[in-house]
């Protein structure tokens, strides 16, 4: 095996004097031959165990992707929205509660059974 080089061809051959300085890991000069195109990737091949963490950036994410199901909390400081309108509650529907309602206007103290106090558009 003397005579070999390290592609196992005869050292004295036409092509082991003629190929120049390639390493042993170059097994092909044709770059498209080491690319794994999208095509030959079959669906569904890719798992969740072969993605890295945060691999996937915000661009990556499609629109309107990430459903109320996926949040699991929410700083007020990353909601950017103009007006918000949605009814607050402080509290307990049972023990009582204070009610900021938005959407009509109102602000309503609650003691678990009838409003007490109804402040705003009535």
């Amino acid at each position: 095996m003397d005579n070999l080089d390290s592609f196992l061809f005869p050292k004295d051959s036409p092509y082991a004097q003629n190929r120049g300085a390639i390493s042993a890991y170059d097994f092909n000069s044709d770059y498209e031959r080491s690319l794994v195109y999208n095509s030959l990737i079959q669906d569904k091949a890719i798992t969740n165990a072969k993605i890295g963490t945060a691999a996937i950036g915000s661009a990556n994410i499609q629109d309107l992707a990430v459903t109320s199901s996926k949040i699991v909390s929410l700083d007020a400081s990353k909601i950017n929205a103009g007006t918000i309108v949605v009814a607050l509650n402080l509290g307990t529907s049972a023990s009582g509660s204070l009610i900021l309602d938005g959407a009509n206007n109102r602000f309503i103290v609650h003691d678990g059974t009838t409003n007490r106090i109804v402040i705003g558009n009535i």
